[in-house]
């Protein structure tokens, strides 16, 4: 097997910051310290890309090195995430969709730090000699830098390559058209998606964007007792506990974790009595990242019941955030008029929200498009504030 082990992949998304302010030798040099990896000689180069859009700024952004020894032919492609710059941070809230490498819509400021280097990559293959084709491309990165990584591997695998994509803590980079792409198209074995369960940034953009692969892949790192915390999303911090695993540990860790979550969410399905009623019973759940996955998985099962097949099939309806949202709202709406127990179940799920964002003592009254709308702005508007406070305090 070609993939990477997990503290590989740590040192790679860790030693991409320094791209910004090392040169070329000096990462080489840490490089050929890693115990796993060996080097072809002078293959280390630095990508320089631009960040935001109104302070747009050039910076090293990553690199590229080539690898040698058992894994001769093989090349890797990491890239850093959000530094202490504001067009950094620009970038990771530049929200619009434009059209990615593959012909579907991603979000706008990843798609143009991702353009502003590519050339840079289409080069080096060039200078590596007409006949050069990699054997296998593993694409690396934390934060911004995942983003930036799941858009490399994505354009690597459309030109055929073997392509493995390691991304630890990163956002939502398209919408479903993308998502379902990756995942018909990357392998399940080539694709590790690391994400802390307490990191709020793998929970931004909100809707419509998804992960991608949205069905495979996944990984889950335990958080900080459970709740959202800007700090998890340190790879210091949330992401260090994946040096000293397997990539099967953490594959079983994580199975263990969805399981888990299942059995309380279909135990919450089997009440007859009050769908959900197991909201009402969360106390002191303000940012709890278990309460958030309930959460999550119930809505969609609300949009099953309502006649459609969850977040998914809501893409289709609209092109914009807002749009989507409304569309939600106004599908919860109907179907909590349906229906005096359906209009219940509705409003369990918004209270629930509601508890999330600590707001218990402000308890939902209906189920009206206006009520819905308002309490899917103020959960959207929370979780960006929170993933934007956690990539300042990145690295």
């Amino acid at each position: 097997m070609n993939e990477l082990n997990p503290a590989s992949v740590y040192e790679l998304a860790r030693l991409a910051y320094e791209a910004k302010t090392q040169d070329e030798d000096s990462l080489a040099r840490q490089l050929r310290t890693f115990p796993h990896l060996k080097l072809k000689t002078n293959s280390t180069r630095i990508l320089t890309g631009t960040a935001g859009f109104k302070s747009s700024t050039l910076s090293g952004f990553g690199f590229w090195v080539e690898l040698g020894g058992a894994r001769q032919g093989e090349v890797v492609l990491t890239t850093r995430g959000t530094m202490t710059s504001w067009s950094d941070i620009e970038t990771d809230m530049d929200f619009p969709c434009v059209l990615g490498p593959t012909g579907h819509p991603v979000h706008q400021g990843f798609q143009n730090t991702f353009q502003s280097y590519v050339n840079q990559v289409q080069q080096l293959v060039e200078q590596c000699g007409r006949a050069f084709r990699p054997k296998v491309i593993h694409c690396v990165g934390h934060s911004l830098g995942g983003a930036l990584a799941n858009l490399n591997a994505a354009a690597f695998n459309a030109l055929g390559l073997t392509t493995y994509l390691y991304s630890l803590a990163a956002p939502r980079v398209g919408r479903w058209a993308y998502a379902e792409h990756l995942s018909n198209t990357l392998h399940e074995a080539r694709v590790k998606r690391v994400a802390n369960q307490s990191d709020i940034v793998t929970m931004v953009p909100c809707f419509p964007f998804m992960h991608a692969p949205h069905s495979h892949g996944h990984i889950l790192l335990d958080g900080s007792m459970f709740k959202i915390s800007i700090n998890q999303h340190r790879l210091g911090v949330g992401y260090s506990s994946m040096k000293n695993r397997s990539w099967d540990q953490l594959i079983r860790d994580t199975r263990g974790k969805q399981d888990k979550l299942k059995q309380k969410l279909n135990k919450a399905l089997t009440d007859g009595d009050g769908f959900l009623s197991g909201l009402s019973q969360y106390t002191g759940a303000m940012y709890s990242a278990d309460l958030l996955n309930v959460l999550s998985n119930a809505l969609h099962l609300l949009m099953k019941r309502a006649g459609v097949g969850g977040l998914i099939s809501v893409e289709y309806f609209g092109t914009g955030a807002f749009t989507t949202l409304d569309q939600i709202a106004e599908i919860l709406s109907q179907y909590a008029r349906g229906a005096v127990k359906a209009g219940e179940q509705v409003m369990l799920w918004l209270n629930g929200v509601m508890a999330f964002l600590g707001r218990m003592g402000q308890k939902v009254a209906d189920a009206s498009i206006g009520t819905i709308r308002y309490v899917f702005n103020l959960l959207c508007n929370a979780l960006e504030q929170l993933a934007k406070q956690a990539v300042q305090k990145a690295e």
